[in-house]
């Protein structure tokens, strides 16, 4: 007899039950399979498991926030670190620095001197040319033409003239002799002079045509370096049209605008102190050599001329320059001066930050490092002495001045100076 596996439990109230895993029913309407639990006790169990991971999850967020509350007190924002200077009043040695442009003492257009072709420019930008040295050929045959035609010109003059002087000289005979009249023999004489006036004019028809034929040969003015190259072969040019740009090597200058408030203490042969970046941090001597005496309409400056002691191949026209014109025989009274950085303005008018003592106990809440207090100071602002801002009220000797970052500064503000040194900066 063949017998089933499957093991069916009873309900309480005699449900039914089928066997061969079918599903049966008790009274309590639950369902299940033959050989498993019923299907809501698995039901029970997952809302237990999910009830138990949320007060787990619960709790662990609890810790987390409280750690964090307990670390905020801990992580408060260190007061900013600020550059700074101890001012001092001091006698300053005037001085200004202003930029210009080098250029050639010797600058020149070459040109042709009469007009034509041009059949080869020989020069190129960058050359370095010697003085007298052929540049450029104008097309000589058409100049070459009229110098034949005054040689031409000139030999029949010669031609006529000794013709004019033999008849002369026959008539000069006869005249003597009482064979020839008065008017014949002035005629004769007159003829002479004319011939020989011809002559001359021929001849300096011929010397003219010599000189322009030389002219078709572009010669260089003076030692120097092509710096611009404007025509090419094949171009006909107009009589003083540029066909290169020459500057000189041996003479430098350095031209520089300067205002009014400035111009009346520069005066021819003063010397100068010029630094030109492009070639190296050297600075290079110079004496004034001219002073403008009216200003620019545009910009309301005037221009000062300073021919460098030196010059070298590596200079080339429009390099930027500084000049300093030092007035160290003009010694101003002491006054106290502060980098122009350090120096704010605002609606208020111009202001400084300077370091007073910080709040009692932060000295030693950072490593015992000083902790000050901003103090916005107003003053009353001078002269720009190189580059620093004359100060002439609002500080006195010994203050400590925030040196840069004024932006991000204010009033009551607490801060950490760097110490002192090679860094922050000295004493000014």
């Amino acid at each position: 007899m063949k017998h089933s596996n499957d093991i069916t439990h009873a309900t309480p109230r005699g449900d039914e039950a089928v066997l061969g895993g079918q599903t049966v029913r008790g009274a309590a309407g639950a369902t299940r399979v033959a050989g498993g639990p019923p299907t809501g006790a698995r039901r029970t169990d997952t809302r237990r498991t999910a009830t138990v991971l949320a007060t787990v999850m619960i709790a662990a967020a609890a810790l987390v926030l409280a750690g964090c509350a307990a670390a905020e007190p801990e992580s408060a924002e260190a007061p900013r670190r600020v550059r700074w200077t101890e001012v001092s009043a001091s006698p300053a040695a005037e001085g200004r620095t202003f930029t210009g442009r080098t250029r050639s003492g010797s600058e020149s257009r070459v040109s042709p001197r009469i007009a034509g072709t041009v059949l080869e420019v020989y020069a190129d930008v960058g050359d370095t040319v010697r003085a007298g040295e052929l540049i450029a050929q104008i097309d000589p045959d058409p100049v070459r033409l009229q110098r034949d035609a005054a040689a031409t010109q000139l030999s029949a003059a010669q031609s006529q003239l000794a013709h004019a002087r033999a008849s002369y000289e026959r008539v000069q005979q006869l005249y003597e002799q009482d064979l020839a009249s008065r008017s014949d023999f002035d005629a004769a004489r007159t003829a002479v002079e004319t011939a020989e006036s011809q002559k001359a004019g021929a001849e300096r028809r011929l010397e003219l045509a010599e000189l322009q034929l030389s002219y078709t040969e572009v010669r260089s003015p003076f030692d120097g370096r092509v710096s611009a190259r404007l025509v090419d072969g094949g171009e006909n040019v107009a009589a003083g049209h540029p066909i290169v740009m020459m500057v000189s090597q041996d003479r430098w200058e350095v031209q520089v605008s300067v205002p009014d408030s400035v111009v009346l203490d520069i005066e021819v042969g003063d010397e100068v102190a010029v630094r030109i970046p492009a070639v190296g941090e050297a600075s290079l001597g110079g004496s004034v050599t001219g002073v403008g005496a009216g200003a620019a309409q545009a910009a309301g400056t005037y221009p000062v001329t300073i021919r460098l002691e030196e010059g070298g191949d590596r200079l080339r026209s429009g390099m930027i320059a500084q000049v300093s014109f030092p007035r160290s025989a003009r010694v101003a009274v002491p006054t106290i001066r502060v980098p122009g950085s350090g120096v704010g303005q605002d609606r208020e008018g111009r202001y400084v930050y300077v370091l007073a003592d910080g709040p009692e106990g932060e000295r030693d809440s950072w490593n015992g490092q000083e902790v000050a207090r901003l103090v916005r100071r107003e003053v009353v602002t001078g002269r720009l002495l190189d580059d620093k801002i004359e100060i002439l009220e609002g500080l006195e000797d010994g203050e400590r001045v925030v040196t840069l970052g004024l932006n991000h500064l204010s009033d009551g503000m607490s801060v950490r100076p760097l110490e002192a040194g090679a860094e922050n900066g000295g004493r000014r």
